[in-house]
């Protein structure tokens, strides 16, 4: 019995695969500290310097605002960038594809290119808002559109193939609670 569901990656799920495999890579601290954490050691230095408070924040205040202004709209800004260079360079990750999951593994199919992976080659599954990533490696996935899983009713029985075939190698979202009808008292 094969599990059929066709679908078109978006650049969203393109973006929330890159931040799941930057989560995988970890590092994630990094430009936090150095985009938080340098301006307040500037501000330090320069109050060891002999400067109150006040006149270290306003000399530094470029630095004060830099900092957060990069990482909150500049580090962003540039993720989505580099994934849109991405799918202009390959429109081919873009293009609709119809995704089979079977007994023997995961088959990508009508796209350009065509790909049949079986389940021992798949690392790990991990299951988001956006999408469904089977790595086959530490940085290397496929994307499945979770939305269209969830239109075409599949959702349910991909989990349960994923969790047979991969045990904990799955990580999926917990499943949503069946809601039964209330009748008003």
């Amino acid at each position: 019995m094969a599990i059929e569901v066709r679908a078109q990656p978006t650049e969203g799920d393109h973006l929330d695969a890159l931040r799941v495999v930057q989560r995988r890579l970890g590092g994630g601290w990094l430009a936090p500290a150095l985009l938080l954490g340098g301006p307040a050691l500037i501000v330090g230095m320069t109050m060891l310097g002999g400067r109150s408070l006040e006149q270290a924040l306003t000399a530094n205040v470029f630095w004060i605002v830099l900092g957060p202004l990069l990482l909150f709209v500049g580090l962003p800004r540039i993720t989505r960038q580099t994934v849109r260079a991405t799918i202009k360079g390959n429109p081919a990750t873009t293009a609709p594809t119809l995704y089979r999951f079977t007994e023997t593994g995961f088959e990508e199919r009508e796209c350009p290119v065509e790909v049949s992976v079986g389940w021992p080659a798949i690392a790990d599954a991990v299951e988001t808002e956006t999408v469904l990533l089977l790595f086959i490696g530490r940085t290397t996935a496929y994307i499945v559109p979770r939305p269209a899983l969830v239109a075409g009713g599949q959702l349910e029985a991909v989990r349960a193939l994923l969790r047979e075939r991969l045990g904990a190698r799955a990580r999926l979202l917990p499943s949503e609670p069946t809601r039964q009808a209330t009748s008003p008292a």
